[in-house]
């Protein structure tokens, strides 16, 4: 037997078939590697460490703790106390009323400002609209507002309801000067409230309104039109007030078709032309047509049906 090999002691009993395995093991696996921890028999669960997760839960806890203590140090602080407040766009009011509206004054503290609150104070006002709200570290805010502006009236029950291009109710007036806002025809009112958008039957046709009036209002059209008829969305009619009919078609590149009627009115007019059509439902511009067809005429100023009087009842001598 060679002298490098360890000699067992006398009477030690070996297993072959144990030999055998240790060694193909040891030949299986990598060198250098640990060996890994055998797989727990079926049915019995392996051991959890809950030290592990109970040392990170008690981190978090901390954490959070330290993070609500600084913020409420933060808050605390005259550092962030607000000095400064710029209202900007475009308004009529004065800002110490849009401030009082916002619920904004000078010296609370910055962090406790809610852009929600404030949005919510401004749109009481029917004339106001909320535009954006900015954080001006340490010490400002900046508040930015619009004023709407009537876009066009329309009619219900005797009452001239005026609507910004959004379709939002700004007043309601009982008589309206003939020309002063175009009149919205061809959907049907439900309901409106002062600052609210409009309650109608269809809200497609509201849609439509609002797509349409922004694309006269950007190709300049608004003092142009005296009516708006949406009674088919399919076939969508503007009246200038010379009596020119302009078709659009659908509400497909409404800001397309806008622009080109902005186009030809100036020289229609130049031309001395009053009433027939302008044609804005194909891809190549406005097409103008003298026809003979009669031009339909603005909506007229409805007036509330007078209840009918009631006869008085017969005498018996009468009959």
């Amino acid at each position: 037997m060679p002298d490098n090999q360890k000699k067992r002691p006398a009477g030690t009993v070996v297993d072959i078939r144990e030999y055998q395995r240790r060694r193909d093991r040891a030949r299986r696996e990598p060198a250098g590697e640990p060996r890994r921890r055998p797989a727990p028999p079926p049915g019995q669960r392996k051991k959890r460490r809950p030290r592990r997760r109970l040392r990170y839960a008690r981190l978090y806890i901390i954490f959070g703790v330290i993070l609500l203590l600084a913020v409420g140090v933060l808050v605390s602080m005259d550092v962030f106390c607000v000095r400064q407040i710029d209202v900007q766009g475009e308004y009529s009011m004065a800002q110490e009323d849009i401030l009082a509206k916002a619920g904004l004054t000078v010296g609370e503290n910055l962090l406790k400002v809610r852009a929600a609150g404030v949005r919510a104070g401004i749109e009481t006002d029917p004339l106001l609209k909320y535009v954006s709200l900015k954080w001006n570290f340490p010490d400002k805010l900046v508040l930015t507002v619009q004023q709407r502006q009537p876009f066009a009236a329309i009619s219900y029950l005797g009452t001239f309801i005026i609507i910004d291009e959004e379709c939002r109710v700004l007043d309601t007036r009982s008589e309206l000067p003939s020309g002063q806002y175009p009149m919205l025809s061809g959907v049907n009112v439900t309901g409106y409230e002062a600052g609210q958008v409009l309650e109608v039957e269809e809200s497609a046709k509201r849609t439509l309104y609002c797509n349409l009036a922004q694309a006269v209002k950007m190709a300049g059209l608004s003092g142009e039109l005296a009516e708006i008829n949406l009674q088919d969305a399919g076939d969508i009619t503007l009246l200038t007030r010379e009596g020119i009919v302009a078709e659009l078609g659908n509400g497909r590149q409404l800001e397309e078709k806008c622009a080109w009627i902005a186009a030809a009115l100036p020289q229609l007019r130049t031309q001395g032309k009053t009433g027939g059509t302008l044609y804005a439902t194909g891809g190549n511009g406005a097409v103008y047509s003298p026809s003979a067809v009669q031009t339909p005429q603005p909506t007229q100023t409805p007036q509330p049906t007078p209840a009918p009087e009631s006869s008085p009842s017969p005498t018996p001598g009468q009959q």
